[in-house]
């Protein structure tokens, strides 16, 4: 399947059709995520429920620890 990338706002998207989005079973308006892999210049497009099962738990127990422990700064940081 060949699709055209298509200007949407400053941005740029692609539609996926609606046979595809029944296969992989996402749903308009989902959160993905999407994994560039700059070797092959391929794209990875998974819905966050995958994705969070493949995230290490203590990575996200970390973060949240993290973000806890210096909320001052990181709104500081987000305001820059």
């Amino acid at each position: 399947m060949f699709y055209k990338l298509i200007k949407v706002g400053n941005s740029v998207g692609v539609t996926l059709p609606r046979k595809l989005l029944d296969l992989m079973q996402l749903e308009q308006g989902e959160d993905v995520m999407i994994e560039p892999n700059m070797e092959t210049r391929t794209i990875v497009i998974k819905p966050v429920s995958v994705a969070k099962e493949q995230v290490n738990k203590s990575v996200i127990e970390g973060t949240a620890k993290f973000i806890k422990r210096y909320p001052k700064a990181l709104k500081n940081l987000a305001g820059k």
